[in-house]
């Protein structure tokens, strides 16, 4: 490469990445089921924890999910 293309690669890409966010596709919109792939479900399980009663109780009432009628 010689020294003097440099400064007409530079405007050359400058031009495409411009063109390109203008003109670029955008991405699709993820759907729900996506979504819920995504989504992160703690589960001490399958992440293979276990805890024992003692730690189970002491924490048990943040655990618990309160539901109103």
């Amino acid at each position: 490469m010689k020294l003097k293309h440099i400064p007409k690669q530079k405007r050359l890409g400058l031009w495409a990445g411009l063109l390109l966010t203008l003109f670029g596709k955008s991405p699709r919109p993820d759907s729900e089921a996506e979504l819920y792939k995504k989504d992160f479900h703690p589960n001490t399980q399958k992440m293979g924890l276990r805890f024992s009663e003692r730690i189970r109780n002491a924490f048990r009432h943040r655990w618990l999910k309160r539901h109103h009628l």
